[in-house]
């Protein structure tokens, strides 16, 4: 968006444009679930999360989501919390469950960045389709914050709407399983931007809670 009246460098993200935060999360048909729309672009990835409504809701558990259950035939009879499925820009927490970092991995973690990776395709088509289809969002808004997070908020309303229709996103606009040969690629000059990535900790227990679920994927839930 263009940089609004005597706001500093409250909006200007690492990339030196002026922007504000979609953060969302996405169900199986590529709708938007979740929104949270009225981030600073110049907050780092922390900082978007702890900021947002989101956050705010997720840290103190009332949002809703369920209690931890144990996973069906899985043997060592542990609790696991429902996660929401998040990038490297998103701390590993009791909630969000992100990738292992590094690139020499074990055979393990690297499947299990695998499926993980799999199952973050569902938003990265999401947001690319609502890119493709409204071009508005990935051209420079000239209009106050206030529009700008009207606009924003209306293109979800009717993508969520619109993704009943087979017009609106044919089979073939999104990607496959493994592959990313969705159409909305071909409409997109670039993806919409992400937010900017920081080191993170984690509590001890969330990195064995990681490596249990690894260890079911790879041993007792093959595909």
């Amino acid at each position: 968006m263009r940089a609004p009246s005597n706001s500093g460098s409250l909006y200007c993200n690492y990339k030196k444009t002026f922007s504000i935060i979609l953060l969302a999360a996405c169900d199986a048909e590529y709708r938007f679930i979740l929104t949270d729309i009225d981030g600073y672009g110049s907050i780092n990835d922390s900082g978007t999360l702890r900021e947002s409504k989101f956050g705010h809701k997720l840290a103190t558990n009332s949002l809703n989501i369920p209690r931890r259950e144990e996973i069906p035939e899985c043997t060592n009879n542990i609790e696991f919390p429902y996660f929401f499925v998040g990038d490297a820009v998103f701390p590993l927490s009791e909630h969000i469950i992100r990738s292992y970092p590094g690139i020499l991995l074990s055979e393990e973690k690297d499947n299990f960045n695998k499926r993980l990776s799999r199952a973050r395709r569902l938003i990265k088509n999401t947001f690319g389709v609502l890119a493709a289809r409204w071009h508005i969002l990935y051209q420079t808004i000239v209009t106050n914050v206030e529009l700008v997070e009207l606009i924003t908020r209306t293109c979800v309303c009717l993508h969520n709407w619109l993704m009943h229709s087979r017009s609106y996103c044919p089979t073939s606009f999104v990607d496959g399983e493994n592959e990313d040969n969705g159409q909305w690629r071909q409409e997109v000059p670039q993806p919409l931007q992400s937010i900017r990535l920081r080191a993170g900790n984690a509590r001890h227990n969330l990195y064995y809670l990681r490596d249990e679920l690894a260890r079911y994927l790879n041993e007792e839930a093959k595909i």
